[in-house]
């Protein structure tokens, strides 16, 4: 079962994050990230760039182990439903 999860995750990244990505909302808020990291990079020597780099890496790791993990319980939840509506 937890291949067939990952690859349903990997499915929902690759097929159904467009209306996510084309968002304005989701846009602006990219947009001001990386305007907010140019801002910060100005000020930085290149080894403090590399461990600002390295800092927004790891942020992204947790984000994507938090974003599974929130995939996993949807479809738990969803399974937990479906079983109530059936009884």
């Amino acid at each position: 079962m937890d291949d067939l999860i990952k690859y349903l995750y990997q499915f929902v990244l690759e097929n159904r994050m467009e209306s996510l990505q084309g968002g304005e909302e989701y846009r602006n808020s990219v947009r001001s990230a990386n305007a907010q990291i140019k801002c910060v990079e100005r000020y930085l020597n290149e080894e403090q760039r590399k461990d600002l780099c390295l800092m927004i890496d790891r942020i992204g790791v947790q984000n994507s182990i938090e974003n599974e993990y929130i995939f996993r319980a949807a479809l738990k939840l969803s399974r937990e439903l479906n079983a109530l509506l059936r009884t």
